[in-house]
């Protein structure tokens, strides 16, 4: 398989991986409510983590068919890297250690119910605070990818990336747009369908025949 085919299914399976861990999220309070929401937790984010290093993969090979030379592709990869660490931390944090601790909480009484219950809550805000601290990073390598797009006159996807990207910042960084399940998934859904374009780029060959 050619090495842009195998990048543009990696990002496709990214992206799907994604897709099924957002649509099966079980809130907070589910986690809480039922041991078997707590399964379906830990299962549902070791499905997230492992599209972690695929999506890298497909990125990076975007990335070499950007880069031409050039600096901004090859940083835009280190910040959506930098993001896969944060969004990694944020699914240990939701996918392991919030179930764990709910398992204990829901049958805890008194000072140690207590004690469970503000750890619940503040792995809570952990996770939040990773999952925004992605959510930028990613925005912003998706919008500077974009502009190197731009150049090399793939303008469509382009177009889209940088409205995306900017967009996802605007909403996220001046904090209308909350990252529970429903917030998360509206932007990870405006990210996929950029990656899922790139990906269909990528295995028509366009990169290959895009100007320097």
């Amino acid at each position: 398989m050619k090495e842009d085919t195998a990048a543009g299914l990696a990002l496709i399976a990214s992206v799907l991986g994604i897709a099924i861990t957002m649509l099966l999220h079980p809130t907070g309070h589910d986690v809480l409510r039922s041991e078997q929401q707590a399964e379906i937790a830990v299962l549902v984010h070791g499905l997230g983590l492992a599209t972690i290093p695929i999506a890298l993969f497909g990125f990076l090979v975007y990335t070499k068919r950007l880069s031409h030379g050039t600096a901004l592709p090859t940083f835009s990869y280190i910040l959506f890297a930098f993001g896969s660490a944060a969004i990694l931390g944020a699914a240990v944090a939701s996918g392991f250690v919030g179930p764990a601790v709910g398992d204990q909480l829901r049958t805890a009484a008194g000072a140690e119910r207590e004690v469970l219950r503000v750890l619940f809550h503040t792995t809570g805000q952990v996770n939040r605070a990773f999952a925004r601290i992605h959510v930028l990073s990613a925005s912003l390598a998706i919008l500077l990818w974009s502009v190197s797009m731009w150049r090399a006159r793939l303008r469509a996807c382009a177009a889209c990336g940088i409205v995306v990207g900017a967009a996802s910042i605007a909403a996220v960084g001046s904090g209308h747009l909350i990252l529970n399940v429903h917030g998360a998934g509206l932007v990870y859904l405006a990210h996929g369908v950029w990656t899922v374009w790139v990906a269909a780029l990528l295995i028509r060959g366009s990169f290959s025949h895009a100007p320097s």
